[in-house]
């Protein structure tokens, strides 16, 4: 990754609109400018970029490990452990009145410190910056994430191929885990979840060591993991030995509204047109109430990041937004059915990131 031209960038963006520093702590924004996401603990690290050179404050016992991850030149400023770091950076930083981008995510303890040592700045979050920067993925991020979920569907077909019937939805999903593992993904900085029969129908559900898959059941699998940084996602929803006439017609619905969104992405479109295309579908065949999430989210280094593919969204899509295409029918009680594929908005249209077939899949 061309992390110089990102902090480049980022230094553009801020002299345009008046931000005089950019402060991030460990997170994801902090691993796009420099390849580094360090640890968030009470120790206080973080990068304070200016519109010309960047800073980045750290315990100095942690200098010569920080030294080979962190990808750009920096100004070093570093303390001791009996030091009050904030000591430390009053000595570099004026609290003369200055526009300061804080991180998104900066843990409290953290920000309040700031604002009772430098009172006169002006605080704003760091998204007004990054957001629309980390949305337009380039095609090197696009193939990191592709091959994210080339590895992730081989697990899946693995699973597949192994069977679920009689197993327990945390055994299925411990077993996906190794199979991941095994193909050189990181545990996603989220859920994964395998959810049978009724329980599909029950967003975010977490997976039990109770509940035993069983014949007829469809099994929602939805997961991802990590690679060199960034998220897959992927749900599919295979049945156990034998299919039902309502499993086959709630499962054809959602699959045409995935594939109705899909066809759908192009470049100038709103947001929130890639949600009602697929939610049409659902609603012209009755169940519109049983789809009760958006249609999609934005992923990257993130699981859920902009764009939101949702009814209120008016941002116009743009080369590089990439984001998941999920519909789903909860039916409470019976089942859930969901289908979900990671796309990339380009020119010539949408980008299918997985590409596991939609095609019902009846497993053993």
């Amino acid at each position: 990754m061309d992390y110089v031209s990102r902090i480049k960038r980022v230094q553009k963006l801020m002299l345009e609109k008046g931000v005089d520093y950019l402060i991030l702590t460990p997170s994801t924004d902090l691993l796009y400018l420099t390849g580094f996401r360090g640890r968030l603990d009470e120790r206080l690290t973080c990068l304070i970029l200016t519109q010309k050179e960047p800073f980045f404050v750290f315990p100095k016992f942690e200098a010569a490990s920080l030294h080979t991850k962190i990808s750009i030149d920096v100004n070093r400023i570093t303390w001791d452990e009996s030091d009050d770091p904030f000591d430390i950076i009053v000595k570099h930083f004026a609290d003369d009145r200055r526009m300061v981008a804080v991180g998104t995510h900066m843990p409290g303890r953290y920000l309040c410190r700031f604002q009772a040592r430098f009172s006169n700045w002006k605080y704003i979050l760091s998204e007004e910056l990054l957001n629309d920067m980390r949305m337009h993925k380039d095609v090197e991020e696009e193939a990191i994430i592709l091959e994210g979920h080339n590895r992730c569907n081989k697990a899946l077909l693995r699973l597949y191929e192994h069977g679920l019937c009689g197993m327990t939805e945390l055994a299925a999903k411990t077993l996906l885990m190794s199979y991941c593992l095994d193909e050189g993904l990181s545990v996603q900085r989220g859920t994964n979840m395998v959810a049978t029969g009724p329980n599909g129908a029950l967003q975010h559900y977490q997976s039990s060591d109770s509940a035993v898959i069983t014949k007829g059941d469809p099994v929602i699998i939805d997961f991802g993991y990590e690679y060199q940084g960034y998220i897959s996602d992927i749900t599919r929803t295979p049945v156990i030995k034998t299919v039902s006439s309502e499993v086959k017609e709630i499962y054809e619905i959602v699959r045409r509204a995935n594939e109705t969104a899909f066809a759908s992405v192009k470049l100038g479109e709103t947001c929130e047109s890639i949600d009602y295309a697929g939610r049409k579908v659902i609603e012209d065949a009755g169940f519109g109430e049983y789809f009760t999430h958006r249609l999609g989210h934005g992923i990257g280094l993130d699981l859920h990041e902009d764009p939101y593919i949702v009814r209120g969204n008016k941002r116009l899509l743009e080369d590089g937004y990439t984001f998941s295409d999920e519909p789903g029918i909860y039916l409470n009680g019976k089942f859930g059915i969901r289908i979900e594929d990671i796309l990339i908005a380009r020119p010539d249209g949408a980008h299918k990131l997985n590409n596991i077939p939609h095609d019902m899949v009846i497993i053993d």
